[in-house]
């Protein structure tokens, strides 16, 4: 792929810096809520609870990282914080004696997570080249899927030769999230800032602080929109806590259930690079209707599964979908916000997604809790359709010409 060879280095190093933290992190996320309902008793309400307090966090806290990555024009402190954070809060796991630990080290590594996603995502799109934004953001998830899918082959693995000792897999959560704190202290840099990405928020004289909500008034209604639909399609994508939770229930044994976590982040890596390329070369909301259908399917299948082979089928397809609705977004607001606002511009698209991502995982600890496993994807399904609507009312986007070569 010709596009591969114009995506920067420092691009590169953050999509493998990313690939490591999320090796690290699945681990956690796969066995975490196993582990609650095993030494704790946690059912799967109490679950849907912490899921959505600590996910919920992790939004809101992206937006205030992002205003103040575009107030101080810096993107790399606010990541390597927020990994330095995420390596320290994960001895919490293993040492852990009651629920509320864990809530704590999920608390923790979210906010550490929140801290970090924004600077990120605003530091890819201040240095993708002209018509690659789609490329880029897939490529960086496509390797933090991949590192998922590699996190959660090495818990299955070291899970089945422990004979399902938590406390060991916890630890070796430790080694990769270690890793990419190394790696970001060495290999990336910030942008220089021009006079054309000088932020709108810090040229205000509010001086005191770094929010003016006057900036916002720079963002086009394009942006908004995106916003919208945005927002309705994650009130109807749960986490992916309840896959593992759902396998169980399907009839895959406990110490195999996190193997869903291996095929959704597979499909979602072979997915993301693929249709973030293709974005860059026709009209993005085409691609992202691909991906709400593809969810629609998944939650037809998972809705009548009855089969553990059923269920890893809709995990395929709800795999697609991740790859595709992560990336192509992202694109999206990059492509819309005003430059020198990016940071703030993905804080908000997060937050909105975290008030979305907090009523869809309540939604579903309530559906599995009081109808039954399946009634959560009959549910989603239906809040999908809106979404599906909503791509109607988005506009097409005025951007560079796609180098070749």
């Amino acid at each position: 792929m010709a596009s591969l060879r114009h995506i920067p280095k420092t691009i590169w190093c953050l999509g493998i810096a990313t690939f490591l933290m999320n090796a690290s992190t699945i681990i956690i996320f796969s066995f975490s809520p196993l582990f609650l309902m095993a030494s704790f008793s946690i059912n799967a309400l109490g679950i849907g609870i912490i899921e959505a307090v600590v996910e919920s966090t992790s939004w809101v806290m992206r937006i205030i990282s992002g205003i103040l990555s575009d107030y101080f024009r810096k993107r790399k402190v606010f990541v390597l914080i927020s990994y330095s954070l995420a390596a320290l809060a994960r001895p919490i796991f293993p040492l852990a004696t009651s629920a509320t630990w864990i809530f704590i080290g999920r608390m923790v590594d979210r906010v550490a997570n929140g801290l970090q996603a924004t600077p990120r995502e605003a530091l890819i799109a201040d240095l993708a080249p002209p018509g690659l934004k789609g490329a880029c953001f897939g490529l960086r998830q496509a390797l933090g899927t991949a590192g998922s899918a590699v996190g959660a082959f090495l818990g299955v693995v070291i899970m089945k030769i422990s004979g399902g000792n938590y406390q060991l897999v916890f630890w070796v959560a430790t080694i990769p999230a270690i890793l990419a704190v190394a790696l970001l202290v060495f290999m990336i840099e910030d942008p220089r800032f021009t006079a054309e990405t000088q932020s709108p928020v810090k040229s205000m004289k509010k001086k005191f602080s770094p929010i003016d909500w006057r900036a916002l008034a720079s963002f086009p209604w394009s942006f908004w929109v995106i916003l919208v639909v945005t927002v309705i399609f994650l009130m109807g994508r749960f986490s992916g806590a309840f896959l593992i939770t759902f396998a169980k229930h399907s009839g895959l044994p406990e110490h195999l259930a996190p193997t869903v976590m291996i095929i959704f982040n597979i499909f979602s890596t072979i997915s993301a690079y693929p249709l973030g390329a293709l974005s860059d070369r026709i009209d993005r909301k085409f691609a992202l209707l691909i991906g709400f259908l593809m969810i629609i399917v998944a939650d037809v299948i998972l809705y009548f599964a009855t089969s553990v082979q059923m269920m890893l089928l809709g995990v395929v397809f709800w795999g697609v979908q991740f790859g595709i609705t992560q990336s192509i977004p992202m694109a999206m607001v990059a492509d819309e916000a005003p430059k020198g606002l990016r940071g703030t511009a993905f804080g908000i698209f997060y937050l909105s997604n975290g008030v979305a991502l907090f009523i869809a995982n309540l939604l579903a600890g309530f559906c599995m809790n009081q109808y039954g496993p399946n009634s959560a994807f009959m549910a989603s399904g239906c809040i999908i359709v809106f979404a599906v609507l909503g791509i109607c009312f988005l506009q097409k986007e005025k951007r560079a010409q796609t180098p070749v070569g």
